[in-house]
């Protein structure tokens, strides 16, 4: 990675900068502090196959989000580590140069690139992440709420291992909302999600690992013990990683497949008897995966239009 010079003149352009400037880093290496891009706190992803660079309704996660053919085309964000040695996602940090029109870095204020006026927020290519990125940030409310009918179809990649990955942080966030009977606070995993053999096993590790960091044992007041807490006592009972397994067996049953909402979710639930937080959970899931269906078919449209 060449350093930047310390001349103001010398900074590089905005894509010169993107493309010379950056060192791309392997998610899976990066320490937990760094596990996240700081300037959206999601997970870098990185369970989700890279593919060549065509969006297909087959990859539903895999789009090309990205306005610079130098990353990786599997539209999620790539940790990029900058000359001040901060990191973010690829996507979150192009996202902040447009919509800030700064050109420095978010943390320390470093400049990084020339600050010539650039039309980066007219960029197609960085609506679509933007969006895409909208529908993964929507609030439980809206997912549990919204109205299936028909014409709500979803399509399902012939991998399943995204949707697995991801259940596990809608059931945090809906045990925490449904549980938690106080006012206070509980910061969402943050961590990567492991997967081996055992679903159960990956899905309490996961939770266990979160919940002794946020941990605060207090002999006197076990009120802020998190552990102790129900939401974070159902996340990691046997209850829990039972019903998770089997929503992961009916995912993997019915990936590749096209079907309505209501139809997932009545497969993933197979009738099973499941618990608040799990059906709650599960509807949430469904009810994002049907909107990226949906945003990916406006892109497939789009690019069609383009080539004729």
């Amino acid at each position: 990675m060449r350093g930047l010079a310390a001349s103001r003149w010398a900074l590089p352009s905005l894509e010169e900068f993107l493309n010379n400037h950056v060192q791309r880093l392997d998610a899976s290496s990066l320490s937990p502090d760094d596990s996240c891009c700081h300037i959206c706190q999601e997970d870098f992803e990185t369970f989700t196959p890279t593919i060549s660079s065509s969006t297909s309704a087959t990859n539903l996660s895999l789009l090309d989000a990205l306005p610079y053919p130098q990353f990786k085309d599997n539209g999620m964000d790539e940790p990029l580590l900058l000359p001040c040695n901060h990191i973010y996602g690829s996507a979150c940090l192009q996202q902040w140069f447009a919509c800030s029109g700064s050109s420095s870095c978010p943390m320390c204020a470093r400049s990084l690139f020339t600050s010539t006026p650039t039309n980066l927020a007219a960029s197609p290519e960085l609506a679509t992440g933007a969006r895409y990125r909208a529908i993964r940030a929507l609030p439980l409310r809206t997912l549990l709420t919204r109205p299936w009918n028909d014409t709500h179809i979803v399509r399902l990649t012939e991998d399943a291992t995204e949707l697995i990955g991801r259940l596990p942080r809608v059931l945090w966030k809906v045990a925490v909302r449904t549980l938690h009977k106080g006012g206070q606070e509980f910061a969402n995993p943050v961590g990567l999600f492991e997967m081996y053999d055992d679903d159960a096993t990956n899905l309490y590790t996961f939770f266990d690992r979160h919940v002794y960091m946020l941990d605060d044992v207090d002999e006197v007041d076990n009120s802020r013990c998190v552990s102790r807490q129900p939401f974070a006592e159902f996340l990691l009972s046997d209850q829990a990683g039972v019903q998770y397994a089997r929503v992961c067996r009916a995912l993997r049953r019915v990936a590749g497949q096209t079907m309505s909402a209501q139809q997932l979710y009545d497969e993933l639930l197979a009738g099973e008897e499941m618990s608040r937080v799990v059906r709650l959970a599960v509807r949430a899931l469904v009810d994002m995966q049907q909107q990226i269906s949906d945003f990916v078919a406006d892109c497939e449209a789009s690019e069609e239009e383009l080539s004729t």
